[in-house]
């Protein structure tokens, strides 16, 4: 836990230092409240948003997003790449199907003692 509360520190510190033009997603602008968090999270590849465009910054966020985030944000892009992920996409709970986008996060998340199942 103290692991991820420093990487939320990191990244708010990280947000607001950071200065952007235009926001990657058409329903992210100015009044947003975390907008450079938002900005600066997808100019480093950890966040995509949504097919349409959109971040849906209103919408609670999803375990499986977040584990995401946290395993895209805390490893180097160069070694952690998508092959080495794709090790991870088992079926290590009974309800995380391998097929799915998620799995690899949630099952590396697992085998790393960041999760535990009922």
């Amino acid at each position: 836990m103290k692991k991820l509360l420093s990487l939320a520190i990191v990244l708010s510190m990280l947000s607001t230092s950071t200065a952007f033009a235009k926001s990657p997603f058409k329903d992210v602008d100015d009044k947003e409240v975390y907008k450079k968090g938002i900005e600066l999270l997808a100019e480093k590849g950890i966040v995509n948003g949504h097919p349409d465009g959109s971040y849906k910054p209103e919408e609670t966020l999803k375990r499986a997003e977040l584990l995401k985030i946290l395993v895209e944000a805390t490893y180097d892009k160069e070694l952690f790449n998508e092959e080495y992920l794709n090790n991870f996409a088992e079926n290590c709970f009974d309800d995380v199907d391998a097929e799915e986008w998620y799995s690899k996060y949630v099952c590396y998340a697992k085998d790393h003692d960041w999760v535990k199942g009922y």
